[in-house]
């Protein structure tokens, strides 16, 4: 079955190279078009092995299929999916706690507060 890449001057044919031009009077004829399973070649990190289908390259990471004899999990670099690490709430300096602690005590000695019953 021909697949088919789009192309300003029309359709082509991925496996010949001829191109179907657009017509103005009436829509192009569209073929299936194959979202097959081909990638670049990748390296499988299981066996060592390249691979051009992504679903050779991931029966390669089931233990019965690798040389290591272990499952493998494949995982993303996205950071959409990757949860962020909560950050520790930071606790305050001395020096700023201290700081404070005089700045109320002042205010408090200036009469700025009164006692709330």
């Amino acid at each position: 079955m021909p697949r088919y890449a789009y192309t300003p001057q029309g359709l082509m044919d991925k496996d010949t190279g001829s191109i179907q031009p657009w017509s103005r009077n009436a829509p192009p004829v569209l073929p299936r078009i194959d979202t097959g399973d081909d990638q670049e070649p990748l390296r499988s990190m299981a066996d060592g092995k390249l691979y051009t289908s992504k679903a050779k390259m991931r029966e390669s990471y089931r233990a019965a299929n690798n040389p290591r004899g272990v499952d493998f999990i494949e995982v993303g670099d996205d950071r959409e999916y990757i949860s962020p690490t909560p950050k520790a709430p930071l606790a305050p300096k001395k020096e700023d706690f201290l700081a404070a602690v005089e700045k109320a005590e002042a205010a408090i000695n200036r009469g700025e507060f009164q006692d709330v019953p």
